[in-house]
């Protein structure tokens, strides 16, 4: 089995809103494991949007992402588009 990159980002799932998106970062953040927000592929225009109406990705280390997946099924966070699907992306 090859050696996961332990500084490698991968995507863990996508959040409606900025300050869902930071909720749940801190969430995982509180569990030790760092995390990054970037902008989702659908944000044709995010400067025109509220940043409350705009989704977000949010990425970890590639050796954290099933810690980082068992603890916001844990959680089954409202903040979460679709309970229980952090492997996919959103369409767009």
């Amino acid at each position: 089995m090859p050696q996961k990159d332990e500084h490698k980002l991968v995507f863990l799932t996508s959040v409606f809103g900025m300050v869902n998106a930071h909720i749940l970062k801190g969430r995982l953040e509180s569990c030790d494991i760092p995390c990054m927000l970037a902008p989702h592929k659908s944000n044709v225009f995010p400067s025109l949007l509220n940043s409350e109406v705009i989704y977000v990705n949010l990425m970890v280390r590639e050796i954290d992402l099933a810690k980082a997946q068992s603890i916001l099924m844990e959680d089954d966070s409202e903040y979460l588009p679709n309970s229980n699907h952090y492997d996919e992306g959103l369409p767009g």
